[in-house]
């Protein structure tokens, strides 16, 4: 009535009509989105009653309440349960060392009984690659008295002194996984010590027991009968005496056994490898900061951002300049 009297026909028409369509259009998607005949009812009297802004402001308020009202709170995480850690290096410590602070029943079992994995059977006279500034864990770092780059027998100490630290020793068994299997609620492990077998479950597993367990020895064709060894094996360098020697593959193990041999009196010894490569030494000296760091802060580092590192450009980039430097110094890109 207020409106009739207020306006002239013609615009009380063109308000009644939109009126009209935005009523439809409201009703219509209140009944879309599961609303209700009644609802929909609401917002045609609303619509008509005061206008269409107050209708659509009121629907978007509704809408808001009901987001609210639907929204469900994020669930609790899983509890992690009881977790079966195979290996007791660095990756094993880590691991259990996580799954203890975020709330784990951890076993950590390790075929060898002791503390650093295949670190703790190295060969004689074996050095860390990875400097004393990027191998440590973040939550123990190694004082300036620490050689740049550990003998592996340093670097079990200081393994064993991090289990220490964190009382991991207690989770730890003598060992061996015979047989995992994948059960309903987890996993069922067969562990053998000694004599001693016990099936026992999991909920979860981690298997932290390294890159360079099983070792692969290619098949030398012919009729030779020298001893084939594979690094794994290799401990003193006093088995390259007076023998000719050649050392299979340019790696960081093949470089030292290569120079074992040579300096302890191989009658001959030859690096044979399949391609050309770069040799660059880890350490310029202790009074230097090692290769890995120079890489590390020099190479990316310094001029990485988050956007960089989220989308691993920094290793595109890298990447490419190290092996275009190597290949315009050495020929090869390796």
């Amino acid at each position: 009535r207020d409106r009739v009297a207020c306006w002239p026909a013609t615009d009380c028409q063109k308000s009644i009509f939109v009126d009209l369509v935005a009523c439809a259009v409201i009703s219509a998607d209140a009944v879309r989105r599961d609303r209700g005949p009644t609802t929909a009812a609401v917002f045609c009297v609303a619509s008509l009653v005061f206008s269409p802004g107050a209708a659509f402001a009121f629907f978007l308020a509704l809408r808001a309440a009901a987001a609210r009202d639907a929204y469900e709170a994020p669930a609790e995480a899983k509890p992690l349960g009881r977790v079966l850690v195979i290996g007791a290096g660095a990756s094993g410590l880590a691991a259990a060392k996580t799954l203890l602070e975020n709330g784990a029943e951890v076993v950590i079992v390790e075929k060898t009984g002791q503390i650093g994995g295949v670190f703790a059977d190295a060969y004689e006279g074996a050095h860390q690659v990875s400097s004393k500034y990027i191998t440590p864990f973040s939550d123990l770092r190694l004082g300036p008295e620490v050689e740049s780059h550990q003998s592996l027998d340093d670097y079990v100490a200081y393994l064993h002194t991090y289990a220490v630290e964190h009382d991991l020793m207690r989770y730890m068994r003598h060992a061996t996984v015979e047989v995992l299997d994948k059960t309903r609620r987890g996993y069922r492990a067969t562990l053998l010590d000694g004599s001693h077998r016990t099936v026992e479950p999991f909920d979860r597993v981690a298997v932290c027991s390294g890159l360079h367990q099983e070792p692969k020895v290619p098949d030398i064709p012919g009729a030779f009968k020298g001893l084939v060894i594979h690094s794994q094996d290799y401990k003193e360098s006093s088995i390259f005496k007076n023998k000719r020697v050649v050392v299979v593959g340019c790696g960081e193990t093949a470089f030292d056994v290569a120079h074992a041999a040579a300096a302890n009196n191989a009658a001959h010894v030859t690096l044979a490898t399949r391609r050309g490569f770069v040799s660059v030494p880890a350490s310029f000296g202790e009074d230097f900061a090692p290769l890995d760091c120079l890489i590390a802060n020099a190479g990316t580092h310094c001029w990485e951002s988050s956007w960089s590192r989220r989308v691993g450009f920094h290793w595109f980039i890298t990447t490419k300049f190290q092996r275009l430097g190597m290949l315009c110094v050495s020929g090869s890109t390796t």
